[in-house]
């Protein structure tokens, strides 16, 4: 019993902690397992209203691995045994914890979310970095009443009449397309947050993300996007990006453009808007540049697939990987273009499709201050060239190196 007990420590040791000794926050360790005993336990599982209130009893765990499998404890002078996929919220002693999976193991592993807490506040206030709040409902209508002043603003120093204002459930439209392609626009721009939702995982149900609406413009006209930049932000030097972003009272403001077809516009509206996401997921610590723009080029292709040739693609990145051999600093870029965007999005998508699950977590913990060699290791299991080394041989690149 004793071995035993003393190689599951050492497994957990291992499979939580990278190189640098660096492990998953606020993990609780299976020695201290036994010291949860006892402690009162508030808890809610599927299939129940609310929340169950009772006391700890013990981890469940597997006899020959040592793993959590299950949690016991008392509730209305009943013993209970939940499984960790059934808990949906779990508090000891107050302390609010959760059950994450370990994707490479297939292990859960208990978060004391406090503690997770105070390592991700150091890390953040080391960056000069903070945390996103989310907005209720009554400050979200508030920030969003406050974002249609502001379209409307906009609208007035544009002063054209080929420009429509269009409100949907999370942005404002200002665009010069006809009625019929504007409605295509605000439909597609209100499934933006629902999908970055999923993949950062953020239950709507707790709030809002964004300060209320986020403002798009969209515009075919090059003229028009331009009239915004000057009339509104006095900015004449905007060159010729096809997304900018500004920030007016508090509320985002994306300017797209696109005069190749309406599914460009919208492709490039819902890249913009992305990025808007990625930029307050979580925190506001940034995104490494290749990451974020690997986000904002996977959801802009899911919600227009029209535009997107995913054999073309494949073709370009195999081109791309074996001249250079290696991603050619793509991860440590400051700034990214043409064929290595198309590398970011479909090493992102590699990484998905190993583990949406990993994927998750991973981006995560970046936006949390985790370094990404440290953060691919907790989530998936591997050192950073091992995965890319991987990445490569699905183009038939082997030992592609970072």
């Amino acid at each position: 019993m004793i071995f035993r007990f003393i190689c599951l420590v050492a497994s957990v040791c291992a499979l939580v902690s990278n190189a640098k000794g660096q492990a998953i926050d606020g993990l609780v360790m299976p020695d201290q397992f036994p010291n949860l005993g006892g402690k009162p336990i508030e808890i809610q599982i599927v299939g129940q209203k609310g929340p169950m209130f009772g006391e700890f009893v013990k981890v469940v765990t597997q006899k020959k691995t040592g793993q959590l499998i299950q949690i016991e404890f008392k509730s209305e002078r009943q013993q209970r045994i939940v499984k960790p996929t059934q808990v949906i919220s779990l508090k000891v002693d107050k302390r609010p914890h959760s059950l994450r999976l370990h994707v490479p193991t297939g292990q859960y592993l208990l978060i004391d979310e406090m503690e997770a807490r105070i390592k991700a506040d150091a890390r953040l206030k080391e960056k000069d970095a903070k945390w996103t709040e989310l907005q209720d409902e009554i400050a979200f209508d508030a920030a969003s009443a406050k974002a249609l002043v502001v379209a409307e603003q906009i609208k007035d120093s544009i002063s054209d009449a080929s420009v429509q204002l269009l409100v949907g459930e999370t942005a404002i439209l200002l665009t010069d397309f006809d009625k019929k392609s504007c409605q295509a626009l605000l439909k597609t721009a209100d499934q933006v947050i629902p999908n970055l939702n999923k993949m950062f995982g953020v239950n709507a149900n707790d709030g809002s993300l964004m300060n209320g609406k986020v403002v798009l413009g969209a515009f075919r006209a090059r003229e028009l996007f331009g009239k915004l930049e000057t009339s509104t932000f006095k900015n004449p030097n905007y060159g010729t990006y096809p997304v900018i972003y500004h920030e007016q009272d508090g509320i985002l403001v994306v300017n797209t453009n696109d005069v190749r077809s309406v599914d460009h516009l919208i492709w490039q509206m819902c890249w913009g808007f992305s990025g808007g996401y990625a930029n307050r997921a979580r925190t506001s610590l940034d995104f490494p540049v290749w990451l974020r723009v690997a986000i904002q080029q996977s959801i802009s292709d899911a919600l227009v697939p029209s535009v997107t040739e995913l054999p073309v693609d494949r073709r370009r990145v195999a081109d791309f990987l074996k001249k250079s051999g290696s991603l050619n600093g793509l991860l440590i870029a400051d700034r990214i273009e043409g064929d290595s965007h198309v590398v970011a999005k479909l090493l992102a998508n590699y990484m998905m499709k190993k583990s949406s699950i990993a994927f998750q977590q991973f981006i995560t913990d970046v936006k949390l201050g985790v370094a990404m060699e440290n953060a691919i290791k907790n989530a998936f299991g591997l050192e950073l060239p091992i995965l890319i080394a991987g990445f490569g041989n699905e183009f038939g690149v082997p030992n592609l190196t970072p």
